[in-house]
């Protein structure tokens, strides 16, 4: 499973990790660390940085940096490098040709007979 860097939670990635049993992983779970590993600050971001930032914990740190390091890998990179060429085009022709850049209904059902109708054209 391939997923963006707002994916990366440690929990719910460790959830789908394991089969329905907890005998053992079923799947693997690759998640793009690249944002999270680093805490460079944007030169674009003119917000002020806050008074008390928040350190991350040492759990939190240990599951970014063994993702980053998993991403890191010849084959890991090879199967994320597919996103490119299988999901990432047809939301970009979605948002750039077609104009569909948010949902206007809300609701589960609606929004996904929604996606289907701008899929579809």
């Amino acid at each position: 499973m391939l997923a963006d860097n707002g994916y990366l939670n440690e929990e719910h990635v460790k959830k789908l990790a394991v089969d329905g049993d907890g005998d053992g992983p079923t799947m693997e779970i690759l998640v793009s660390a690249h944002a999270e590993a680093r805490k460079i600050r944007r030169r674009h971001d003119f917000r002020p940085s806050p008074d008390n930032p928040k350190e991350p914990s040492a759990i939190r740190s240990e599951f970014v940096g063994s993702m980053k390091e998993r991403m890191e890998g010849g084959r890991a990179r090879l199967k994320y490098r597919l996103r490119r060429q299988s999901v990432e085009p047809i939301f970009g022709t979605n948002k750039q040709w077609m104009g569909f850049e948010q949902f206007i209904l809300r609701g589960l059902a609606k929004v996904t007979g929604e996606w289907n109708l701008a899929s579809l054209a």
